[in-house]
Formats: structure tokens, sequence, C-alpha cells
């Protein structure tokens, strides 16, 4: 593998959290999986040692995808267990020190965000499904993107080509296809476009991101993330 470009970057907090790699990628925790060329690294520990850590991987490896991975806890009564799959439908960043008053978050910085409800339907009906050995599904909203004609968008763009274009479900409909998710999985697209920006273009207030915004109070003389003496 040539060093100083990947695929697919592999981000953990701490090595451990990766050792399920190593069989895969050897002790460099580098190397291709099928065409594709995987590097696995440890950002780590908290909130600034991981973002200076990815910051660096992301300059120096310039993959094509990141993924996070890492371990999590369940509050004691919670019903959850080792092994069990968890799909959040809501992610708030949390830091003690910022909880209790001793820090805060730079503004503006998204603390909090919604996952995408159909998408993680999607998650939870492949986890539960019964299929057999591997399936790959397109899961996408079932319409285009400012609610143009799918047909005649590609018309337009393309007058002299050839292609055949197969009925859709609407005029609007999406141009990528998820109907195998919805005859293996029964999932259906619960959100659209629309849920996302308004006719003008915009982000509707319900799904702009909770940001953090600098407290007006003041922190005792203490720079922020300073314990308390």
């Amino acid at each position: 593998m040539v060093h100083g470009a990947c695929d697919v970057l592999v981000l953990a907090a701490f090595h451990p959290e990766l050792a399920s790699l190593r069989p895969v990628l050897g002790d460099a925790m580098e190397g291709p999986i099928g065409r594709v060329l995987v590097s696995a690294r440890a950002a780590g520990i908290g909130l600034s040692a991981a973002a200076a850590g990815a910051a660096t991987y992301l300059r120096d490896l310039r993959p094509r995808v990141a993924v996070a991975i890492g371990t999590c806890g369940a509050y004691v009564g919670s019903g959850l267990g080792i092994g069990d799959v968890v799909i959040a439908r809501r992610i708030r960043l949390a830091d003690v020190g910022t909880a209790q008053g001793l820090s805060e978050f730079p503004a503006p910085m998204s603390i909090a965000l919604d996952a995408d409800a159909s998408l993680a339907d999607a998650i939870r009906l492949a986890v539960e499904s019964d299929l057999p050995g591997h399936e790959a599904f397109f899961i996408a909203a079932p319409d285009t993107t400012g609610g143009l004609d799918l047909h005649a968008a590609w018309r337009a763009a393309n007058p002299d080509a050839a292609t055949e274009l197969r009925p859709v479900p609407r005029p609007d409909a999406s141009g990528i296809d998820s109907g195998k998710a919805q005859r293996l999985l029964g999932w259906q697209a619960t959100r659209g476009w629309r849920d996302y920006l308004t006719s003008a273009g915009e982000t509707p207030l319900r799904q702009r991101p909770v940001v953090a915004r600098q407290r007006r109070r003041s922190l005792g003389g203490r720079a922020p993330g300073c314990p308390a003496e």
C-alpha cells in the first residue's frame, strides 16, 4: 500500500478498539480489503486529542471516506447488553467539564444532531432480518431534490442520449431505486427533501443543528477547559 493515501480511514480512540482489524490489516493496520485500501488509526482519547489526531490523519492520508468506531456504555436498567446493536436517533456531544460549568464548547459548534429516521429504520430492519449471507441495499429519499420531474430533467440535460428511462412511481422520483430494500426488508422511506429544505433552499428551523453559544457569565477568571483550583 502506498503510504499517504487510502480509500477508507477507520478511526478509534485507542488501539484496543481496532484490535479486531489486525488479523485483516496486519500489524501496520493498513492494507487492501478487496479492491479498497484501508487504514486504521487511533486518534486519541478525549475531545481535544481525538480532534487533533483525526485532523492529522485526514490531512496525511487523504481518505475518500472516514469511519469512526468505538466502544460505549449503557445505563443500568436500560436493558442493553454486550453485543446489542443500538441505532441512535439523536446524538449529543457531552463533556464533564462543560456540564460542571468549568468549560464550554466553542461557538458556533454543533453539539447535537438528529439522525435520519428512515435510514435508522433501514439499519434496524437489516439487523433484525433473517436474510442469509450478504445483501447490498440502496437507501434513498423517494424524491429528487427540488421536486424536478426525473425523466424531463434527464432529457433536458442529455437530449441526444439513447438511455432507456424506466417507469417511475412518481414524476419527481429519485434517481436511486430503493425497491430492493422495500421488497426484502419491508422498508419504506418516510422523509424527502422537503423535510430538510424549504422551497427557497433554506434549512427549516426544526432541522438546524443545536450549536453551542457563548455564555455571558464569567468563568471566575479561569480559562475555558481549566479545572477549578
